[in-house]
C-alpha cells in the first residue's frame, strides 16, 4: 500500500449487499479499524450504524396555491412501509387545520390515502374606523384581519325608518381603507351596517345631526 505521509489523506469505498437477517436486525453496522504496523496494540476505530426505516411517506398537493377565502387544498399523502403487513396511522398537519387518517392502516406497499384539508387562512375582518357626518354621512371602513377579494360591500344608514347606502367592488389588504359616502337619510339617532357579500359584518349606532 506504500507509506501513509503526514497530511496524506487516503480514501477507500467498499459496498455492502443487504441480507435477510439484516432487515430482520432492522440497521447494518458499518466498523473500521485502522492500525498502525509500528502499533498494532492500539488501532483507531470507527462505526457507523445505518438504519432501516419502519416506512416512508410522500406528501403532495394538488395545487402549489391558494387564490381566495375557502379554497381547499387537497393532499395525497403516499406511505410505503418498508415492512409487509405492519400497521401504521398517519396524520397529517397543515397549519392549524388537522387531518387524521381515523382507524386507518396502512400495511401494504405503496398503499396510500388522501386528505382534504382546508388551509390556515385569516379571514378579512372589516372595521367601521371613522364617521363624518357633517354633510353627506362618509364612512370609513378598516380591513385589520386577512386578506379581503374583490368582494361587494355596502355600507347601509338608517335614520327614522328611512335608509340609504352605497355598495362597491372592493378589494382590501391587512390596514387598508375604503370611504363610502351615502346620501344623509334623517337626522337623529340611526345605524350604521356593513354588509359583505350581503351578510351583515358590523354595524354602529350613530347620532346624524
Amino acid at each position: 500500500m506504500g507509506t501513509l505521509d503526514v497530511g496524506e489523506t487516503w480514501l477507500y469505498t467498499y459496498t455492502y449487499t443487504i441480507t435477510a437477517a439484516d432487515i430482520t436486525a432492522g440497521s447494518v453496522l458499518n466498523a473500521v479499524t485502522a492500525s498502525d504496523p509500528a502499533d498494532p496494540e492500539n488501532p483507531v476505530e470507527d462505526e457507523v450504524e445505518v438504519f432501516k426505516p419502519s416506512y416512508t411517506e410522500a406528501k403532495a398537493a394538488d395545487d402549489d396555491r391558494f387564490h381566495k377565502v375557502g379554497d381547499t387544498i387537497t393532499y395525497t399523502l403516499t406511505v410505503n412501509p418498508m415492512v409487509e403487513g405492519q400497521n401504521y396511522t398517519t396524520s397529517v398537519i397543515e397549519g392549524t387545520a388537522t387531518s387524521v387518517a381515523s382507524g386507518q392502516t396502512m400495511g401494504n406497499v405503496n398503499n396510500s390515502a388522501t386528505f382534504t384539508i382546508a388551509p390556515a387562512v385569516e379571514q378579512p375582518d372589516l372595521t367601521i374606523s371613522k364617521v363624518d357626518t357633517t354633510g353627506n354621512i362618509v364612512v370609513t371602513i378598516t380591513n385589520t384581519g386577512g386578506p379581503l377579494p374583490a368582494s361587494n360591500v355596502t355600507v347601509k344608514v338608517t335614520v327614522g325608518g328611512n335608509g340609504a347606502e352605497q355598495t362597491k367592488n372592493i378589494a382590501l389588504a391587512n390596514g387598508q381603507s375604503a370611504d363610502f359616502t351615502v346620501t344623509k337619510p334623517g337626522t337623529g339617532a340611526g345605524k350604521i351596517e356593513v354588509s359583505l357579500g350581503g351578510q351583515v359584518v358590523k354595524t354602529k349606532d350613530i347620532t346624524v345631526p
